[in-house]
């Protein structure tokens, strides 16, 4: 145990577990590359502002589950998983910019510096069938890329949000929920 950690990076080694409850300073971690993790949870780790996880460069990753429950120092996050289902962000209010990978469920709840949101999806499963951005009142831009998408919520949210959709499988969004359908049926 060292409670004085700050930064990590064992990104690219074959570690099946991480555990990081008693290293509540940490701000930096790098856990993405070749690894055999399944779950991340960094819950209660206030000053996290970087996290790298999941795969890049093409690399395989099994990480399924990501909680960041009330990381609200969190202002980077990498995760370009293929495998991502759960993705927890929870009270993370400083995170600006959201880019991701698959992923089949989301919590934004409390993401109220999220200013853009990029979701790209591959063929791969999970899809993400449901958004639910109302609580992220900072949000100017969302773009969805070959998302199963059938139902936004954009309550709460600017009346001046860009939606991009890219792809054919955005085809099942069927229901958008809006504070003013005037304004979204003039946009």
């Amino acid at each position: 145990k060292n409670t004085a950690l700050t930064h990590l990076d064992c990104s690219n080694n074959m570690i099946p577990a991480l555990e990081l409850s008693s290293n509540t300073n940490l701000n930096y971690l790098n856990c993405g590359g070749y690894n055999n993790l399944t779950t991340l949870e960094l819950n209660s780790h206030p000053n996290l502002d970087s996290l790298i996880c999941g795969n890049y460069n093409n690399s395989p990753s099994s990480l399924s589950y990501i909680s960041l429950n009330n990381a609200n120092s969190l202002t980077y996050l990498a995760n370009h998983s293929d495998s991502t289902q759960t993705l927890n962000l929870n009270g993370c209010s400083s995170l600006p910019i959201l880019q991701i990978g698959a992923v089949s469920s989301i919590n934004l709840n409390g993401c109220t510096s999220l200013s853009e949101i990029t979701i790209s999806q591959g063929p791969s499963i999970p899809q993400l069938t449901s958004l639910d951005i109302s609580m992220c009142t900072s949000l100017n831009e969302l773009t969805l890329i070959n998302t199963d998408l059938n139902c936004l919520n954009a309550k709460n949210v600017n009346n001046s949000l860009l939606v991009t959709i890219i792809g054919p499988s955005t085809q099942n969004l069927d229901c958008i929920e809006v504070d003013d359908t005037t304004i979204a049926d003039m946009n």
